[in-house]
């Protein structure tokens, strides 16, 4: 038995083993030790089961369920955060916004389970055209942004939306047996620390609208 103070919830196993050795404080049993023992693993392994799901439920609280992009929620910390950047240190960030062109009617002609298909492939591809330092997001609906930090060049944004645009052009998405080809309007503007998030958004807003009436010039 273990004289004295009460073992506490958070020892270690080798502080265990002291006991059982005799080189603690204390002296335990064999039999103690084999019980306590069984109770310490059976606590660690239900503790790491409990930390994993309180991480997957953060992680699901901070991205959107259908694309597993940031949702609006996480998209508007990680603006703030670019913005409290910007200010401390001078430095220029980008924010692309974009909408799919026509998407009701992928949905009416196609059904809901391909535009969700179309959803998921523009999410794809804006993972892999972006850089590990930006942010992509879905605001909701087939509405998307990306959050690009600090830029080398005010060019940059135009740059990476013309780019992400042929991208999104040129790779169709392959669903049921079809090639579905969708394209995109992409807005941009470059801030700094003397704006405010409302303003980034609307004028971010406003290049995309510009944008989309061009696509439908063109069409």
């Amino acid at each position: 038995m273990v004289k004295g103070k009460s073992l506490k919830k958070e020892m270690t196993i080798e502080e265990l083993m002291k006991l059982r050795t005799g080189t603690g404080e204390h002296h335990l049993s064999s039999a103690n030790f084999d019980v306590l023992l069984d109770e310490m693993i059976i606590l660690k392994k239900q503790l790491a089961e409990q930390e994993d799901v309180i991480e997957g439920l953060q992680a699901d609280a901070m991205s959107d369920p259908l694309t597993g992009l940031a949702n609006r929620r996480t998209f508007e910390k990680e603006m703030e955060r670019s913005l409290s950047t910007a200010r401390r240190h001078g430095r220029s960030h980008g924010l692309l916004l974009i909408d799919v062109d026509n998407f009701k009617s992928v949905n009416d002609r196609l059904g809901h389970t391909m535009g969700d298909k179309v959803l998921c492939h523009i999410s794809s591809l804006l993972r892999q055209n972006i850089r590990a330092t930006d942010i992509a997001a879905r605001l909701g609906g087939d509405e998307f942004c990306v959050i690009l930090n600090e830029l080398k060049s005010y060019g940059n944004a135009a740059a990476r939306a013309k780019a992400i645009s042929e991208v999104v052009a040129q790779t169709p998405c392959i669903g049921e047996g079809k090639n579905i080809h969708v394209s995109v309007s992409i807005g941009h503007y470059v801030f700094s620390g003397e704006d405010e998030m409302e303003q980034v958004m609307q004028r971010a807003d406003e290049s995309m609208y510009a944008q989309k009436s061009q696509n439908k010039e063109v069409d």
